[in-house]
């Protein structure tokens, strides 16, 4: 009986301490967790968002969702902890000087995560990838004019570099009619060459490829998600969102690790589209876990 008694103290103290020891252990905790859960990263760090949402372009290249896109997606963000700046029909100095914001927001060691969500025309040129403001999408006419007159990626994820960790979301290749000088349909614009021979437009030479292009390298811990594949172009929608964006809105929930959140948002777009289109993703996250 003595001897009962004996193991029964022993198992209790030994339960008692290694229930101290859970309580008292580090936890990793969001927005980053390293998979060895040794430490937490960027814990105290802030977070900072630019959307923009770009739907009234002239003519035919206007779109219907993006605003309503980019002002979902910052309600979205907020009630996430980020210190959203939101902009819809943007023109193209607006879209440079907010892009300089929000870099200058980021510091170096201050872990801080910065997130960019755009909406609206792209294009990719020599393999580099553009965004159109309202402004100026008329007056590219010719691969010389996408310079001064489309935002450069480059330039985002540069102004991002300082943040602990970029995130980069590009819903901006959504079909939709163009102008006759437009070949092709899409958020991504696809302008013909004029030919200086004949005066006439060819539909043989583009100044801009279908789709995006591979993004920019990072230097810092980046996620680029595209509403679909490089070179692919992404539905619209008839509803009030994209349906990459209305995966979003529902995937983005606390405690919902990064990656997570968009696998689940392109399970929903390739649900809702048929299959016929696919959400794409590539990050330098390593072995950083980011929690909303």
């Amino acid at each position: 009986m003595k001897q009962l008694k004996y193991y029964l103290i022993v198992v209790f103290t030994m339960l008692c301490l290694f229930a101290t020891s859970i309580g008292n252990a580090v936890i990793c905790e969001p927005p980053f967790c390293d998979k060895t859960k040794e430490k937490r990263f960027g814990e105290s760090g802030e977070r900072f968002a630019l959307v923009i949402g770009n739907s009234s372009y002239p003519g035919q290249a206007q779109l219907a969702n993006p605003q309503n896109d980019a002002t979902d997606i910052s309600l979205k963000l907020e009630e996430m902890g980020f210190k959203v700046e939101t902009l819809t029909n943007t023109d193209f100095a607006s879209m440079k000087a907010a892009i300089d914001r929000l870099g200058s927001k980021l510091i170096p060691g201050a872990k801080s995560v910065g997130l960019f969500f755009f909406a609206g025309h792209g294009m990719q040129q020599s393999d580099q990838n553009f965004l159109i403001p309202v402004d100026t999408v008329e007056k590219i006419e010719s691969s010389g004019q996408v310079d001064g007159n489309a935002v450069s990626l480059n330039q985002v994820v540069e102004a991002m570099n300082n943040a602990g960790v970029s995130i980069i979301v590009l819903d901006a290749c959504r079909n939709n009619p163009m102008a006759e000088s437009i070949s092709g349909s899409g958020r991504t614009l696809k302008r013909a060459e004029a030919s200086a021979s004949s005066g006439q437009t060819s539909t043989t030479r583009q100044v801009m490829g279908s789709g995006l292009a591979q993004p920019p390298k990072a230097k810092n811990r980046a996620l680029f998600a595209y509403a679909t594949s490089p070179g692919d172009t992404a539905a619209d929608g008839t509803g009030h969102n994209s349906p990459f964006t209305t995966g979003l809105l529902t995937s983005i929930r606390k405690e919902h690790r990064l990656e997570e959140v968009f696998a689940e948002a392109a399970e929903s777009v390739r649900t809702t589209t048929s299959k016929k289109q696919t959400p794409w993703l590539t990050h330098s996250l390593g072995d950083v876990r980011f929690y909303f």
